[in-house]
C-alpha cells in the first residue's frame, strides 16, 4: 500500500516557524567578532544561573546540533514515517491518520526542540555581551511544556483512531 502525507497549511506554518527557528538559532554567529576572545556561558544551574564557561566558539554547538536535528526529524517526516513505533494498531482503515498525525506531531516536536536550542544559544550570547544576566527559566519551561503537550495532544489524536480497527 503507497501512502502519501499531504502537508496542510498549518504544516507549512509550523515548517516555515521551525526555518526561522532555525535561523535564529544561528543569529548569534553572525556577531562572534563582537565578543574578541571574551568567555560565553556554557551551563547554567537550576535556577538560571551561569555555572560554567567557554570559549565562543561553543556557540556553534547548538546551532549545529538544531541543524542535524532539523535534518533528520525531517527526513524521518518524509521517508521513515511507517516505522515510528505508533501506539495504535495500523489497519487499512486509519494507516493514513495515524501517519498523518504521527508526522504532524514529529513538525511540532522539531519546532519546540529547536525554539528552546535558539533561546539557550541566544541567551547564551546576551550573557556574554552583557545584555542578560540569567537564563529565564519561564521561558524554558513554556517551551518544554509546549513539546509534552504537543506529545499528548497528539496521543489522545491518536487514541481515537482506534475507533477504525476492525474487531475479529
Amino acid at each position: 500500500m503507497s501512502m502519501n502525507i499531504k502537508m496542510t497549511i498549518n504544516d507549512w506554518i509550523i515548517e516555515i516557524c521551525s526555518i526561522t527557528a532555525l535561523l535564529y538559532t544561528f543569529r548569534p554567529l553572525f556577531f562572534l567578532n563582537n565578543l574578541d576572545n571574551m568567555m560565553v556561558p556554557n551551563h547554567y544551574n537550576i535556577f538560571g544561573q551561569v555555572d560554567g564557561w567557554g570559549e565562543r566558539g561553543f556557540l556553534w554547538l547548538l546551532p549545529l546540533l538544531a541543524l542535524i536535528f532539523y535534518i533528520t526529524v525531517s527526513l524521518l517526516c518524509k521517508y521513515y514515517y511507517k516505522s515510528f513505533n505508533y501506539h495504535v494498531k495500523i489497519t487499512d482503515l486509519n494507516a493514513n491518520s495515524v501517519y498523518t498525525i504521527g508526522v504532524r506531531m514529529l513538525r511540532y516536536l522539531k519546532l519546540f526542540v529547536i525554539l528552546i536550542f535558539g533561546y539557550i544559544n541566544n541567551t547564551f550570547f546576551a550573557i556574554a555581551m552583557g545584555k542578560e544576566s540569567y537564563l529565564n527559566a519561564f521561558v524554558v519551561i513554556i517551551l518544554f511544556c509546549g513539546l509534552f503537550l504537543t506529545m499528548f495532544f497528539h496521543y489522545v489524536e491518536m487514541k481515537k483512531t482506534q475507533k477504525y480497527i476492525i474487531q475479529l
